[in-house]
């Protein structure tokens, strides 16, 4: 019985911390950007999700610094 509840917190654990990145990309895009920029429309929670998970994967950097 432990297991699943550690199991169902990090489940919701996950989904918080994915909603609080997805949520800025989302209301950036449609009252920051679209206003400046014409031919633009917004976009919802997946789409902004799916531009996050692209921008990590196009600028993400994986240096490690060796001692």
């Amino acid at each position: 019985m432990e297991k699943l509840g550690a199991v169902i917190a990090a489940v919701a654990t996950g989904l918080m911390i994915i909603f609080f990145l997805a949520f800025p990309v989302q209301w950036l895009w449609n009252f920051c950007l679209v206003p400046a920029v014409s031919g633009l429309s917004m976009i919802g929670f997946w789409q902004a999700l799916g531009l996050l998970i692209l921008a990590n994967i196009l600028f993400k950097t994986n240096v490690e610094v060796k001692k």
